[in-house]
């Protein structure tokens, strides 16, 4: 049987990259784009709760790119 495989789609890259777009920025600078997209009680988060919030909210966040 023959295996479907998508070269351009690899969820373990896409992970990956996304935390490294992430770590490209400063916590102040995740709790203004979050702050910027009207949710509420990140002034006190770290950052990998910051991150969290990001990924539960990733459709928000698409215009994130790597600084």
């Amino acid at each position: 049987m023959w295996r479907v495989v998508y070269p351009h789609f690899n969820l373990f890259n896409y992970y990956m990259t996304t935390e490294k777009i992430l770590k490209s920025y400063t916590v102040a600078q995740l709790r203004k784009e979050i702050i910027a997209k009207n949710i509420k009680g990140v002034t006190k988060m770290k950052r990998a709760d910051l991150h969290a919030v990001i990924m539960k909210n990733k459709e928000r966040f698409s215009h994130l790119k790597e600084q």
